[in-house]
């Protein structure tokens, strides 16, 4: 087995995102990450029992350019025998990124729950530090700090070890093509910028940096799920009930001294 695909298997193992027997819909634009997700998840199905679907979204945002993409998707599609869900969006006046990805989790719910799949995007190491970075340079607590998770509701992430560099190695020694969005070359997007600039200044700066960011934000997943939980259980223990205390038109209130006595965090 090739080692790209060793190790995408031993991150889905480890958090075990897919069983034998699932339908998994590949999150696919037909870039170079979900182009090297789609070959490798197709090249396993069989083996791991998998029944594999795509979903395209075409955010009508291109024009021609985007039509290419939905067209090259189809195509890659077609030549493996994988079902295609597609779907064209009309987007409002000055739609931006966060239209976008709202947009596209709302195609990809409806579609896992019509199939009972669950979807698979091709989210990487690169795309997680960025996550990270912008979550803490526009304020953000431990949650915002975990980053991208692995496995969250229906969503796999089965490539998020994996950095750029991987994935275009893996795609040249399989022979796949992928396309490219000239939008992703431009500055006009905060997270470009930071993809542009401030990553590779840190690379420079202390090399592996992105596996280290990845490394912080899945030690900031685990803070963040105790402090939920710590939280659940203050909560519980600061709980004035109503049937005790208040009017019965009055909903369950909070002790103020129990919750002040807590720890900060």
């Amino acid at each position: 087995m090739d080692e790209f695909e060793a190790r995408a298997g031993a991150y889905i193992s480890q958090h075990q995102m897919l069983q034998k027997g699932d339908t998994v819909i590949v999150a696919l634009s037909g870039g170079a990450d979900s182009m090297a997700l789609f070959h490798f998840l197709f090249s396993v199905q069989n083996v791991w029992g998998l029944r594999l679907r795509a979903a395209h979204v075409n955010h009508g945002l291109r024009g021609a350019a985007a039509d290419g993409d939905a067209a090259f998707v189809r195509a890659q599609c077609a030549a493996r025998g994988v079902p295609l869900d597609e779907t064209l969006l009309s987007p409002p006046e000055n739609a931006g990124e966060e239209w976008g990805r709202q947009e596209r989790y709302a195609f990809f719910a409806r579609l896992a729950q019509a199939h009972g799949a669950k979807v698979a995007t091709a989210h990487t190491c690169s795309d997680n530090a960025e996550t990270v970075l912008f979550n803490l340079a526009r304020g953000s607590a431990a949650r915002g700090a975990a980053g991208i998770p692995p496995v969250r509701g229906p969503y796999v992430r089965p490539l998020l070890w994996a950095q750029r560099a991987d994935v275009l190695a893996y795609l040249a020694r399989c022979g796949v093509p992928h396309v490219t969005d000239a939008t992703n070359d431009t500055d006009a997007y905060a997270r470009n910028r930071i993809r542009h600039g401030v990553l590779p200044a840190l690379e420079r700066a202390h090399p592996g940096a992105a596996r280290s960011i990845t490394r912080f934000a899945a030690e900031m997943s685990a803070v963040a799920d105790y402090l939920e939980e710590q939280a659940g259980a203050l909560l519980e223990q600061a709980c004035v009930p109503r049937a005790v205390y208040l009017p019965r038109n009055i909903p369950d209130a909070y002790c103020a001294q129990t919750l002040a006595a807590a720890p900060a965090a």
